[in-house]
C-alpha cells in the first residue's frame, strides 16, 4: 500500500510504502490500546466503586453476601449433621464392646 504525502515546504510529493509488517503491527498496537483502556476504566470502576453512593449496587453487594453467607450456613450445618452421625456410630460402637466384654467376661475366667 503507497501513501503519497504532499506538504507546501516540499518541492516534490513524497511516498510511503506500508508492508503487511506496518498493518499488523498499527492492528496489534490499536488492539493493545483498547485492552490496557478496558483495563485501566475496569480498574479504577472497581477501585472506587465502594466510594460511589449508588443504591442498585449496594443492594447487589448486600444480596451476593447473602448469598455467600446462606453457602457457608449450609455447609457448616451439613458438616455438623455429618459430625453428629460419626459421634453416634462411635457411642454404639463403645456401648456394644462395653456389653460385649460384660457379657463375655464370666467366660475370660475358663481355662482350657
Amino acid at each position: 500500500m503507497q501513501i503519497i504525502l504532499i506538504s507546501d515546504r516540499l518541492a516534490k510529493a513524497r511516498s510511503v510504502t506500508l508492508s503487511l509488517r506496518h498493518l499488523l503491527g498499527s492492528a496489534f498496537l490499536v488492539l493493545a490500546l483498547v485492552l490496557a483502556s478496558t483495563a485501566g476504566v475496569y480498574w479504577l470502576s472497581l477501585r472506587y466503586a465502594s466510594e460511589v453512593p449508588v443504591p442498585a449496587l449496594h443492594r447487589l453487594i448486600l444480596a451476593a453476601q447473602e448469598a455467600e453467607t446462606e453457602r457457608n450456613h449450609a455447609f457448616v450445618q451439613q458438616n455438623l449433621l455429618s459430625s453428629m452421625q460419626t459421634a453416634r456410630r462411635l457411642v454404639r460402637r463403645s456401648l456394644l464392646m462395653v456389653a460385649l466384654r460384660s457379657t463375655c467376661r464370666p467366660f475370660a475366667r475358663i481355662r482350657i
